[in-house]
């Protein structure tokens, strides 16, 4: 079987709509990490002050990025093509109270889920048993692992209130 000029050789049982699929997470996991970065700058700023978030949200930005990379490493292995699109700026630069703030993260984690749950919908579709068994192993089992902590650190930031409340949150705060 020969191979056209631009086309992978090595790619077999991997849908055009997988492709593109994946390109489509990558750009929503990089603006996740964006996101992320914007509120941890934002919560080590002096007038805000709040360092162990700060660091959390810091984390949360590096993994959405190791996410996207690796979608983009398993692209390239199944012989698809990287199709990069602009990153969105985060939709605030003033994230509020850390209370808000996971609020906003939860709901990040929740579109990743969703976009997560939407690929392997196509994967399914496809017949393509590797890529859903990499998406649940990589991606879908942790996934549900970080929505249900983020759920608990905003019961945890509900109870304990503003002012003193939040700064005894981020004080012993370990994600």
């Amino acid at each position: 079987m020969s191979v056209s000029e631009g086309e992978s050789a090595i790619r077999q049982n991997f849908a055009s709509d997988s492709e593109a699929g994946i390109n489509k997470v990558i750009n929503l996991l990089m603006h996740g990490s964006y996101t992320y970065l914007s509120m941890s700058y934002y919560f080590e700023r002096d007038d805000v002050n709040f360092p162990n978030i700060a660091k959390w949200m810091k984390c949360h930005s590096q993994s959405q990025y190791e996410q996207a990379t690796t979608l983009m490493a398993y692209q390239n292995t199944r012989g698809g093509r990287l199709v990069f699109q602009a990153i969105g700026k985060p939709d605030t630069d003033d994230w509020g109270s850390p209370l808000e703030a996971f609020q906003r993260a939860l709901n990040i984690e929740k579109t990743s889920n969703k976009a997560f749950i939407d690929l392997h919908d196509i994967a399914t579709q496809n017949k393509d048993f590797q890529m859903q068994d990499f998406l649940e192993d990589k991606f879908m089992n942790p996934q549900v692992k970080v929505l249900e902590k983020i759920g608990k650190h905003i019961t945890n930031l509900k109870q304990c209130g503003k002012g003193m409340g939040e700064y005894m949150f981020d004080k012993t705060f370990d994600s």
